[in-house]
């Protein structure tokens, strides 16, 4: 759906928490990164599988393994219910503004005794908590109306994100006064946002990292400018120096993000023809070479290679590749699977207390575990 709403399910967490981002990204277009291609891909495959469609978008294999996989976890948690896909759900009467500014586009809605449940697929590699979920809620309050004009009765609500390249599925349940309450507390939200108050309440935060306005948000360059004005004064010791690092720190990582905003659409102003005074466009590093015509390639290899060498490598398929295959033929299989994979430890990084990883007991023996690029030393 090429509609969008002003108050989308998908910016709520962002215009909940920052008003003014809602009228500041109104009119600004962002192209569509290959990431989010994959993800439209991806969400059209299991649109197609899911209502039997024959013909589906082409989507590298790895991926099409692993939604097979997660297809066949949601019709698990759906069998026997009444199940909608990519429904429409305006959710505007629920916060008090008109539905015309308020819908979304629910991946998957179902009933199961009772239980209304929202199926959300996410294809990237960042997971997304589904606590606290501000958008698979506003699909929730559109979706209890569309169950109570189907003259369904409803008990309970099971929010659901399907994330095949990070863990698989997370729920969160709600009771229907949760609902309620997050329904007033979007209602207060859209009612700032779009008044004129709204339009120069600024605030910042982690929200900061998805907003197109970034790059140009007064409030985020003022913060970021006085810090940085700051001229790195000395931080003290013990208790103090840690208060100063950690404020530091959050600031460091959203200025991080800003940055790259501001690379990227000073790079989108300069493509498009404009002028961008002390810079241009130039080739960036040339990618690995190719063969032009593999068949080619390969018969020249055969013939010039020394005896016993092969012109392909084989590799073994991936745990995750194999994963997603079994899941649609022997899933009995899959058990045996932990025993003959291992993963090692990820680099020592920073990261939020709010992170879900357990915390590493810290010791200098770990100093030198510390990647060496700065730009991977903390996880937003």
């Amino acid at each position: 759906m090429s509609e969008h709403a002003l108050l989308s399910p998908s910016g709520a967490y962002r215009w909940a928490a920052c008003p003014a981002s809602l009228r500041a990204e109104e009119n600004i277009y962002s192209a569509p990164s290959q990431a989010s291609i994959e993800g439209t891909n991806g969400h059209s495959y299991v649109q197609c599988v899911l209502n039997g469609t024959d013909t589906k978008p082409d989507i590298p294999p790895d991926l099409k393994d692993l939604l097979d996989g997660t297809i066949a976890d949601m019709r698990e948690y759906f069998k026997g219910g009444l199940v909608l896909v990519e429904q429409r759900v305006p959710f505007g009467e629920e916060i008090g503004q008109p539905d015309e500014l308020a819908f979304g586009t629910a991946d998957i809605i179902a009933l199961v005794d009772n239980e209304l449940q929202v199926h959300d697929l996410k294809c990237g590699r960042v997971p997304v908590d589904v606590k606290d979920n501000l958008q698979l809620a506003a699909y929730a309050l559109g979706a209890m109306r569309l169950m109570y004009v189907l003259g369904e009765d409803v008990h309970g609500v099971r929010l659901v994100i399907h994330q095949p390249r990070v863990g698989g599925a997370s729920e969160h349940r709600m009771t229907l006064s949760e609902l309620n309450n997050v329904a007033a507390a979007l209602s207060s939200a859209a009612a700032l946002a779009l008044s004129e108050e709204g339009r120069t309440t600024y605030i910042t935060g982690d929200h900061c990292r998805y907003c197109k306005h970034a790059p140009v948000c007064p409030k985020l360059v003022s913060e970021i400018a006085e810090e940085v004005s700051d001229d790195f004064e000395p931080l003290g010791d013990g208790a103090a120096r840690g208060e100063k690092l950690s404020a530091n720190m959050k600031l460091a990582a959203l200025a991080a993000d800003w940055a790259k905003k501001v690379f990227a659409e000073a790079r989108n102003f300069a493509l498009a023809g404009n002028d961008l005074p002390g810079f241009k466009i130039v080739h960036g590093r040339s990618s690995p070479r190719k063969w032009r015509d593999e068949q080619k390639a390969e018969s020249f290899l055969k013939a010039v290679l020394p005896e016993g060498t092969e012109a392909h490598v084989h590799t073994l398929l991936s745990p995750a590749r194999a994963e997603g295959i079994l899941k649609k033929s022997k899933r009995g299989a899959l058990k045996e699977i932990d025993a003959l994979v291992f993963t090692s430890k990820g680099q020592l990084k920073l990261a939020p207390i709010s992170d879900k990883r357990p915390a590493v007991t810290p010791g200098h023996e770990y100093i030198d575990d510390f990647e060496d690029s700065d730009d991977d030393m903390f996880e937003a």
